[in-house]
């Protein structure tokens, strides 16, 4: 080949530059797709069934540090919800029926909004007539229970081991189920 038959059959440092750039796009993915999977490998899992329950930092509505650990002795049903969410609000009178039925014999619900404005929550728990405590979640208890969507629940046994994570809501009568045995013991 003569050398002017080379130059011609070698890409031109322009359509070098342009495929390289075609492949920015398509590697910047792939680095995405890795970073996101270690990411998901590092996050700790979470709690296990019969595991303490970890202590996450909450506030009730009117700004009163939520305390876990006060808790023990009772069973506690956490409720993750939301205004917009019309599974939780169809959960409304299910929530207000077993608090009513259980909470003398040690049941505690406690609401857990997903961050909503406090105004908002407030005005909506009193439309509802909730009677039990709401806490305002910023984030930290969805992602120490691994929860991803509204309505969701989380049951503590007495000894404040989980005993349940429900990652959509179970109907009223698998809830029970899993109460009546926890408020037993």
């Amino acid at each position: 080949m003569s050398p002017a038959e080379e130059d011609e059959a070698r890409p031109s440092s322009r359509s070098r530059a342009a495929g390289l750039l075609l492949l920015l796009p398509v590697g910047a993915l792939l680095l995405a797709v890795a970073v996101g999977a270690v990411r998901s490998l590092l996050k700790p899992a979470a709690p296990a069934i019969g595991a303490l329950a970890p202590s996450v930092a909450l506030a009730t509505l009117d700004g009163t540090p939520f305390d876990l650990p006060a808790l023990r002795g009772r069973v506690v049903l956490f409720e993750l919800w939301a205004t917009w969410c019309s599974g939780c609000q169809a959960f409304v009178p299910v929530m207000r029926r077993l608090d009513s039925d259980y909470r003398a014999r040690g049941l505690t619900v406690v609401g857990v909004n997903i961050g909503e404005d406090i105004e908002v929550v407030s005005r909506y728990v009193q439309a509802k007539e909730l009677r039990y405590p709401q806490v305002i979640d910023g984030g930290a208890f969805v992602e120490t229970y691994r929860l991803s969507g509204t309505p969701a629940y989380v049951l503590i046994d007495r000894a404040g081991r989980v005993a349940a994570i429900g990652r959509r809501m179970d109907a009223e009568v698998v809830l029970r189920e899993n109460i009546e045995p926890l408020l037993a013991l």
